[in-house]
């Protein structure tokens, strides 16, 4: 089956009708109504998406706004009450449906591809990432930043390192 639109994708799976990201905790998840669990469908300025799972909605729209703002326009909610694991399972089925049409996501989380701004481009600009990518070891020779003690982390993964190192299946 070939779908046309995110929008016919969505409503195939029954998603509720589009709303306006500035008026779902309000309009769709009231405050003074009961947590709701279920699915999302961000939609951005940009014509890229994010899909999501909560087992509160309306907690979950909160921290998207402030790590996207004004870049989300809408929204597409699909309530169902269910435990995390079952929405995560179901999330994974919805992500790579919609990586299989093409559409463009900002999830990392069960994509092969990302679209949108990342965490990385705060810290480099475009043209610095091209320098790294073209010369790694000339570029990190020119970073004089003193590097963290990771003696904690060390510890923390001393097990799984271990593991590794010793395993009998590990890559060599």
């Amino acid at each position: 089956m070939t779908i046309r639109s995110v929008d016919d994708w969505a409503d195939g799976w029954k998603f509720r009708a589009s709303v306006s990201f500035a008026d779902v905790r309000r309009s769709a998840l009231p405050g003074d109504g009961p947590k709701r669990s279920g699915w999302y469908l961000l939609g951005f300025t940009d014509d890229t998406y994010y899909l999501g799972e909560s087992v509160d909605l309306r907690s979950r729209m909160g921290g998207h706004a402030a790590k996207w703002g004004d870049e989300i326009a809408t929204v597409r909610l699909l309530p169902k009450a269910a435990s995390k694991q079952q929405l995560r399972v179901v999330e994974r089925t919805l992500i790579r449906e919609l990586r299989a049409q093409k559409i463009p996501l900002r999830n990392v989380v069960h994509s092969d591809v990302t679209t949108g701004r990342d965490a990385l481009e705060e810290l480099l600009s475009d043209e610095m990432q091209k320098q790294w990518i073209r010369n790694p070891r000339g570029v990190n020779a020119r970073d004089t930043t003193p590097l963290k003690d990771l003696s904690e982390q060390e510890v923390r993964y001393s097990t799984a390192a271990r593991r590794f190192t010793t395993s009998p299946n590990r890559p060599r």
